[in-house]
């Protein structure tokens, strides 16, 4: 990854993480939070959903490594 597109990419984590916190009570506060980031970060729908897909394979990987999967 570029340089430009790890920044982005660390920003969409961050905004996961603190959406998933904030999901605990509410989803409606966590979908706000989450869409707030990704229209700051001036991130497109395609990047949105490459970003996405690799978090989810990120996370995937992080917990089989450490046998929670």
């Amino acid at each position: 990854m570029r340089n430009d597109t790890q920044q982005k990419y660390l920003h969409y984590v961050e905004a996961k993480s603190e959406a998933n916190m904030a999901s605990v009570f509410s989803e409606e506060k966590a979908t706000l939070i989450l869409r707030n980031h990704i229209q700051h970060a001036g991130l497109s729908r395609a990047e949105v959903l490459a970003m996405e897909d690799k978090y989810q394979q990120d996370m995937h990987r992080i917990f089989e490594e450490h046998g929670i999967l």
